[in-house]
């Protein structure tokens, strides 16, 4: 099976698309502007691979995958059934979220370019941690 991820939705409030890109290596949520392909925002969602936090950044094409020390110990997928992602947008199609099953993997917020990862212990480079409250707000609410 092919390690690369690709899918998308449109909204058809915000004409915003929702797409989910995973290169073998780490899985990203983008939002794009109203009926373009351009991203305005992402969210790191999972790596494929264990990233220490002492490799070299540089051997990575862009987007990297997340090092160890900005990670939960959940963070590497090796195996992903396609079947279980979908997306949840917000009522108003500005926000959207990528879950697993029933699990939240990562949201991006109408208000922030950067995205909410489930798995990360710490904001940093790759994005925000998880806030349930935003996330209530946006998709619960």
């Amino acid at each position: 099976m092919d390690n690369d991820i690709f899918i998308s939705s449109q909204n058809s409030i915000s004409k915003r698309w929702a797409v989910l890109e995973d290169d073998g290596l780490s899985a990203w949520l983008y939002l794009t502007e109203p009926n373009t392909e351009k991203p305005i925002a992402d969210c790191w969602i999972y790596n494929r691979i264990f990233v220490s936090p002492m490799e070299d950044m540089g051997k990575f094409e862009i987007p990297p995958p997340a090092i160890s020390s900005v990670t939960d110990n959940y963070a590497v997928y090796q195996d992903i059934d396609i079947e279980k992602l979908s997306f949840l947008w917000s009522n108003n199609g500005e926000s959207v979220c990528l879950f697993y099953g029933n699990a939240a993997l990562g949201f991006v917020h109408e208000n922030s370019s950067r995205g909410y990862s489930y798995h990360l212990v710490k904001d940093c480079t790759w994005g925000n941690t998880f806030d349930q409250k935003l996330f209530k707000e946006a998709f619960l609410d």
